[in-house]
């Protein structure tokens, strides 16, 4: 049975909001970019729920600042947060540098079948505006 401390549980509820105040209000650049800054430190917080949301977040704010932790992010040890990562990466397919495309496609080969899936369609939306290159 997984047990949260309120601590935890007051983390995870905060990043939701984030992540909806992102994705609803039309917020101003500034907001953005602050809300992302919070959010970045918090992919490599010791709580799973606690990761897998703020990749989440970052994925709904498509704050293009928040894509190199979300390329780390790619290594977690849980595949509930590299599917995170790789869909928030997949959100934001058009101002992906070409290091993030690249950490994608290496994705493709993780055992979670969920994360490659996850891969599949972020590299789905990339290949719109990035010419498919050769492995």
């Amino acid at each position: 049975m997984l047990t949260f401390s309120a601590n935890s549980a007051i983390i995870v509820g905060a990043i939701c909001f984030f992540g909806l105040f992102g994705c609803v209000i039309e917020s101003p650049p500034e907001s953005a970019e602050t809300v992302t800054e919070r959010l970045i430190p918090l992919l490599t917080d010791t709580q799973l729920d606690t990761r897998r949301t703020a990749a989440l977040s970052l994925g709904k704010i498509g704050d293009p600042q928040g894509i190199p932790a979300l390329v780390l992010a790619l290594s977690d040890p849980d595949d509930q947060v590299r599917q995170s990562s790789a869909w928030a990466l997949g959100t934001m397919a058009d101002s992906l540098p070409d290091q993030a495309f690249v950490a994608l496609v290496q994705h493709l080969t993780d055992p979670s079948d969920s994360v490659k899936q996850a891969v599949v369609l972020a590299l789905g939306r990339t290949a719109v505006q990035k010419e498919l290159i050769q492995v």
